[in-house]
């Protein structure tokens, strides 16, 4: 059989456990014969996140399948604005949840100020920033309904953006 990694990336991004429990078993039970079925995970993590399947990204933490980018489930679920999906993640992973400053931006530019607030009080987890990262992710802003609201967030949250040039580049601590 051929197929490619976008087998596994499509299921996991519909969420279609199924299918995926049908790849696994038949994987698993051609191991040892001539015609093996190695699986071709791909970024089926990331397609879970983006998509806001917390019940596939609960599906390949727990298939054994080794899988790859978990570096960035976090920055993806928190650039589209999938709470859910970070609560579960923070919850399979604890301390160990791989995750940088691009949360915040990438929550910040798409309007998310549910995600920044999940990060700062729910997460348990502290998020080092710079004023000049958010600033830009603001200037970058899409546009969209949640813009007034992720400023007003910030602003309640303690950024100043009329700050100089040395403040403006201090890395700074969001969270817990």
């Amino acid at each position: 059989m051929r197929y490619t990694e976008k087998a596994l990336e499509s299921a996991s991004a519909k969420g279609h456990l199924d299918v995926l429990d049908w790849w696994k078993k038949t994987s698993r039970a051609r191991q040892d014969s001539n015609h093996p079925l190695p699986l071709k995970v791909g970024k089926s993590i990331l397609a879970a996140a983006q998509s806001r399947r917390p019940a596939t990204v609960a599906w390949w933490d727990n298939s054994g399948i080794p899988y790859s980018h978990e570096e960035g489930v976090a920055r993806l679920a928190s650039t589209h604005g999938h709470v859910r999906v970070l609560e579960l993640w923070r919850e399979l992973k604890g301390s160990k949840m791989i995750f940088d400053n691009q949360v915040l931006v990438g929550a910040t530019k798409n309007g998310h100020a549910d995600v920044l607030e999940w990060w700062k009080t729910r997460s348990g987890m502290r998020i080092e920033y710079k004023t000049c990262d958010i600033e830009e992710a603001m200037e970058d802003s899409l546009g969209g309904s949640g813009e007034a609201e992720v400023r007003e967030w910030w602003e309640r949250n303690g950024l100043n953006l009329g700050v100089g040039t040395s403040e403006w580049m201090k890395v700074k601590m969001l969270g817990n």
